[in-house]
């Protein structure tokens, strides 16, 4: 397992199984999977739409976020994205989201209504992980490896903070001496 999701109504879980492509539903209240759904290669990061309906899957291998119906578990559609992409937040409000792509240290900015990446935004290195502020103004991102020299011990992993609307590059956030994801 890679990641999981909760839907809102709190009796199912969204699991993606990144070596046997397919994301696996548990049933919570039985404690057991209830289906499993292909979605593609490489399957990673998920996001849930608010209602529920729709789940968005990052595809490694791929260089794709399959889009889920959740109501049939099938791929409605792939969009292209950059290469290994890993974690993913929604903006609902905004209608966009975000996929870090870990192998060329880019976020795809993605436009929902439109199906497609709309920009990429340069990041430090190995954007994993990303998230939305509330107010949907500022997206916030994880680097995995730390830029510098690993003899170094004041060399640090860092977080990414840039404008959801415009990709202006706010702060860069370096974490303590020593911090990486390895």
């Amino acid at each position: 397992p890679y990641a999981v999701v909760v839907a809102p109504d709190g009796g199912t879980a969204y699991v993606s199984d990144h070596t046997a492509n397919c994301v696996v539903v548990l049933d919570l209240a039985a404690g057991k999977p209830k289906a499993e759904w292909p979605v593609g290669e490489g399957p990673a990061g998920l996001a849930l739409s608010p209602d529920g309906k729709t789940l968005y899957v990052a595809l490694q291998k791929a260089r794709q976020v399959a889009v889920v119906s959740t109501a049939t578990g099938k791929v409605t559609k792939r969009i292209a994205v950059g290469w290994r992409p890993t974690g993913l937040a929604l903006a609902p409000k905004k209608n966009r989201l975000f996929v870090c792509n870990t192998g060329e240290n880019t976020v795809s900015v993605v436009d929902l209504g439109a199906g497609a990446e709309k920009f990429r935004v340069q990041m430090i290195r190995e954007p994993i992980f990303v998230a939305v502020t509330p107010d949907e103004s500022k997206v916030v991102v994880s680097n995995a490896l730390a830029f510098g020299p690993a003899t170094e011990s004041t060399t640090a992993a860092s977080v990414n903070i840039f404008d959801a609307d415009t990709a202006e590059t706010g702060a860069t956030v370096k974490l303590p001496g020593g911090s990486t994801n390895c």
